[in-house]
């Protein structure tokens, strides 16, 4: 890097003027066009910078520039970019007061970096940067990866080029910014406790970019799915639209198929779409419980359980609350029961069905009126005589009606079995005479 006492730097004021405060920060000179981009975004700004300045200042960034406040400045090509990395002493919580991500998100990064897990950022280089930096500010000895595009500023951050560095330095955590996919597999696979950004804005498209860069990088083809299970266990997607915030932190999960993300914190859910809210609980959990993260460890499983009994609904506020006004107490009229007589059929009666084709047939009983009297048996048994009738009803004395359906026997049936008249009226006649001839005196009485 060129001495930060070469007089020749002067040249470079008025882009140092440009960045401010602005933490982290990238400027992008060009003749008579300057973009600064920032958290919030990117930008036009104005500021005078001609063909002359920029040729002296291409030849002045023959060898890259650092800055005291830790800018760096460096010629690709054509083009001069000025990088100003995160603030050392931003961290986490700082963020979360800034509503990017959630307390308990930020917690639980902090918990799987402890515990050795690599994660990935996916965002836009500010928003990545920033969110790098602030991980890296919780740890006494973190460590940033050195390439062309991420100059460490001096005294903040130990600077790593190597695997094989970084452990013999001992780094607790180590990071980088704007590393594409296949800079960012080596760490992956040689460093635990890693949180690099790499320039992608979705999960998917971050994973298949992996897979590719690992087949390219070994002998045979089809490893993809396997270099990531074996250094990716999170993947943190960040964006700038609608507002600067964490959108999703997903966990590598081995599945049948080789592995599948799994969402464990997601936005875009009710009452509070921007809010970034648990969903699952990570498998790691039981870890983070034994490391000392206990509260973490049951926040976890509680916020992600209620989730999954479906979000709470958020009664209005005070202000917000409409009162209804009061409404007269009318009673409702009174009616009588209707009585609704119910069938006393059994289940499954139908009813009869008249046929139409006997609709003009004769009333029942026609053929009775053409039988003989002497044929029809009538339910009438009794005495057929008045006589019989007086007895009946005086003495009881009356023949025992038949049985029903038989016919009675006439005189004459009666007569032909028994040889003599044998109806009720002749057996009563002969009664009679034995009567009064019992009354009568014989001849040999007289004599007497």
């Amino acid at each position: 890097m060129v001495s930060a006492n070469s007089a020749d730097v002067a040249v470079l004021e008025p882009l140092f003027a440009c960045l401010g405060r602005a933490r982290p920060a990238r400027l992008v000179v060009q003749p008579h066009r300057t973009t600064l981009e920032r958290v919030e975004g990117c930008e036009l700004v104005a500021v005078p910078w001609d063909a002359d300045q920029h040729a002296r200042a291409l030849a002045l960034l023959a060898t890259p520039y650092c800055a005291p406040d830790g800018t760096v400045a460096t010629a690709l090509g054509t083009v001069i970019v000025l990088v100003r990395a995160p603030a050392p002493q931003i961290r986490l919580d700082d963020l979360v007061k800034e509503g990017r991500l959630s307390g308990l998100a930020a917690r639980f990064i902090s918990g799987a970096l402890v515990l050795g897990r690599n994660l990935l950022v996916a965002a836009p280089w500010a928003v990545g940067a920033e969110l790098v930096g602030a991980a890296l500010a919780e740890c006494a000895r973190a460590g940033v990866v050195v390439s062309p595009t991420c100059l460490v500023p001096t005294g903040s951050w130990l600077g790593v080029r190597s695997s094989a560095e970084a452990r013999a330095l001992g780094v607790e955590r180590l990071g980088a910014w704007g590393l594409d996919e296949a800079e960012a597999l080596p760490w992956l696979r040689g460093v635990s406790g890693c949180m690099l950004h790499v320039e992608s804005r979705r999960i998917d498209r971050l994973l298949m970019r992996l897979e590719l860069a690992a087949d390219e990088r070994a002998a045979n083809a089809g490893q993809g799915p396997l270099a990531i299970l074996a250094g990716l266990d999170l993947v943190v997607v960040a964006s700038q639209t609608g507002g600067v915030r964490v959108r999703e932190i997903a966990e590598i999960a081995m599945s049948e198929a080789g592995y599948q993300p799994r969402l464990l914190f997601t936005s875009n859910l009710p009452p509070v779409p921007t809010a970034l809210v648990p969903v699952a609980v990570p498998q790691f959990v039981d870890e983070l419980h034994q490391a000392g993260f206990a509260v973490l460890a049951d926040e976890l499983r509680h916020a992600a359980h209620s989730v999954e009994r479906g979000p709470a609904v958020l009664s209005p506020s005070p202000r917000e609350e409409r009162v209804e006004p009061a409404r007269p107490m009318v009673s409702a009229p009174r009616t009588r029961p209707v009585l609704v007589p119910t069938s006393v059929e059994p289940a499954g009666f139908v009813p009869p069905r008249l046929d139409p084709s006997l609709a003009d047939a004769a009333p029942p009983g026609w053929e009775l009126d053409r039988l003989p009297a002497e044929d029809i048996v009538g339910l009438d048994t009794g005495p057929r005589t008045a006589e019989a009738a007086t007895l009946a009803a005086t003495f009881g004395l009356a023949p025992p009606p038949p049985p029903p359906g038989v016919m009675p026997m006439s005189a004459e049936t009666l007569t032909s079995m028994s040889g003599e008249g044998s109806s009720f009226a002749e057996a009563l006649k002969r009664a009679r005479v034995r009567d009064e001839a019992d009354l009568v005196p014989s001849d040999d009485e007289t004599s007497r």
